[in-house]
């Protein structure tokens, strides 16, 4: 009898011992720490690792005891693939360079965690899209990927914007295939390779299937990538669906959407009134709390490390009563030092009659940024963070007007 369904879930000190224990047993005589506060696996030294685990962790306990051993293996290649050679030089590489599209914060909290641990300055470049993506460079091994670092670039001699049109051209050899089409006007990658959302950096492949409107695009896991017209409303609601299913599941990605428009790809919200509109929109909000949410505990412990007095501020939501809207909100305090995320809303808080708080004002974001925008100082990080020193004058407070819900 097969044992296929009868798999545990081991707690998470129980699973880093597993994976501790295949790593020996592949041959890894490495000293290994396992930081249970992170959940990861660390090793010292010039050849320094951190192994997260909390995809792989996810993916098993959700997996078959048969599946469970697939993971398992597959995750001691991966731990294995830093010692596999990137070639010396770029014509060797080439070949097997591949686009990597990610969350941006996937790049941004590097950064964050890098100089939190003293690891010295992050070198993982990426480029920018449509404000909420990042693109990095691969090299693809049969068992794992490995991300191409600036050292990499500068021992080939050259620069990543090389490097990625190569990638790019890489990746299209690989896409001669149509999409499937789960629905009429919806169609979905069919690949499953870990590369079918960098896709949508091949904007003719994009265009190749008709849809209704403009091309938009979702993109929920790695191996996910789904597409519809913007005006395509059935279309539209069968994306979110999909979309609100995988944001449970393990190594999800966004429920942000995106539009193709002119080979560009720019963030996509249907307008107000749309009856997709608040689902997307809820999809966002959630999206953006999940990297808010992550971006304030590394932050609150790097100033705690350096001693910086300045308040963290949490990206909160909040749903209307009356008609079910979902928006987000930050609060400005008065004297207090603070990072704000970018918000639907702001509310304003002052110590009133025995120092109790109280809402003096709240306006929309948009409304905030033409009263007070000189006193919110961008720190250019992602997601976007203001500082801001001081208080609105009752006089910008009265502008701003009151509070609403």
């Amino acid at each position: 009898m097969s044992d296929e369904g009868q798999a545990d879930a081991p707690g998470k000190d129980e699973f880093a011992n597993r994976m501790i224990e295949a790593v020996r047993a592949a041959g890894d005589s490495t000293p290994i720490r396992y930081d249970a506060d992170d959940f990861r696996l660390v090793t010292e030294g010039e050849d320094r690792q951190i192994f997260n685990l909390t995809n792989v962790y996810r993916e098993y306990c959700a997996a078959s005891a048969d599946r469970q051993k697939t993971l398992l293996r597959n995750a001691v290649r991966s731990w294995f693939s830093r010692l596999k050679g990137i070639p010396e030089s770029f014509e060797d590489a080439a070949s097997d360079l591949l686009p990597v599209v990610r969350n941006r914060s996937a790049f941004e909290f590097v950064r964050l965690r890098t100089r939190l641990e003293d690891m010295g300055n992050p070198n993982w470049p990426y480029l920018p899209l449509a404000d909420h993506l990042g693109v990095g460079l691969v090299f693809d091994l049969p068992e794992s990927i490995v991300q191409i670092q600036q050292h990499q670039f500068d021992e080939w001699g050259v620069s990543f914007e090389e490097g990625f049109q190569t990638a790019c051209r890489n990746l299209w050899e690989i896409s001669l295939h149509e999409f499937l089409d789960p629905r009429p006007g919806v169609w979905e990658s069919p690949w499953h390779d870990n590369h079918d959302v960098a896709r949508l950096l091949l904007p003719e492949l994009i265009k190749h299937h008709e849809v209704k409107g403009q091309p938009v695009l979702m993109l929920p896991n790695r191996d996910t990538l789904l597409l519809t017209g913007s005006d395509d409303e059935a279309g539209l609601a069968y994306l979110v669906e999909r979309v609100q299913a995988a944001m449970e599941q393990p190594r999800f990605l966004t429920g942000l959407a995106f539009r193709l428009v002119d080979d560009f790809l720019e963030p996509f919200l249907p307008e107000a009134g749309h009856p997709q509109h608040q689902p997307f929109h809820l999809l966002r909000v959630q999206s953006l709390a999940r990297d808010y949410g992550e971006q304030q505990e590394l932050l609150a412990a790097l100033h705690e490390k350096t001693g910086e007095d300045v308040f963290v501020a949490s990206y909160n939501a909040l749903q209307n009563k009356e008609d079910g809207r979902v928006h987000s909100y930050c609060v400005w305090s008065e004297d207090v030092d603070s990072l704000l995320p970018e918000t639907d809303q702001v509310f304003f808080i002052k110590q009133g009659d025995g120092d109790k708080p109280e809402m003096v004002s709240g306006a929309d974001w948009d409304k905030v940024r033409e009263v007070v925008g000189d006193l919110m100082e961008p720190q250019e990080t992602y997601p976007e963070r203001y500082l801001v020193r001081e208080f609105p004058t009752a006089e910008q407070l009265a502008q701003l007007g009151e509070a609403e819900g």
